[in-house]
């Protein structure tokens, strides 16, 4: 994310021919948009906006519109088309992002060490992490990953729960 969304602008420009440069900062400023905690109204039709010029835009660039061609088009591609109307519905994206779940589920992965039965394994593997975050909720001084103390600008509000700053 840090390479494409944020440097990738200043790297790729007089790089890229002037053109695919626009286009992909089309895509970087509607996700930079879409991937903030707060998003204006506004600034959602302007990310929007330059969402779908930068799907259209990737049709006559890339594949010209071809039928045959169509193949070389993924569905990330028209999916960012929806990216607006769904904040609308359930939120900024960083609150409703998949790459969480992705996450998990590699480290899930990685712990599965029975290529006999992997899916066995895997579900066996989510049920013990489920039953260790319970039993560390339940009882914290299982916990021994839990910090000894409040970060300085946080405040303690009691029950193990902190307030931590913005």
């Amino acid at each position: 994310m840090l390479y494409l969304y944020a440097l990738g602008p200043a790297l790729f420009y007089n790089v890229l021919p002037e053109k695919y440069w626009k286009h992909f900062c089309k895509l970087v400023y509607g996700v930079r948009v879409i991937y903030q905690r707060k998003i204006w109204l506004a600034d959602l039709q302007k990310a929007h906006d330059a969402l779908i010029q930068f799907a259209h835009e990737f049709e006559l660039l890339y594949y010209q519109r071809r039928p045959d061609c169509i193949h070389f088009v993924r569905q990330s591609i028209h999916a960012l088309t929806h990216l607006a109307t769904e904040i609308l519905r359930i939120g900024p994206g960083v609150c409703s992002s998949q790459w969480t779940m992705e996450r998990v589920i590699g480290n899930l992965g990685q712990e599965a060490h029975q290529p006999s039965n992997p899916f066995a394994n895997l579900s066996r593997k989510a049920i013990q992490h489920c039953q260790v975050n319970a039993l560390k909720a339940m009882i914290p001084k299982l916990d021994h990953y839990a910090p000894a103390e409040v970060p300085q600008t946080a405040i303690d509000i009691g029950n193990g729960f902190v307030l931590l700053r913005a």
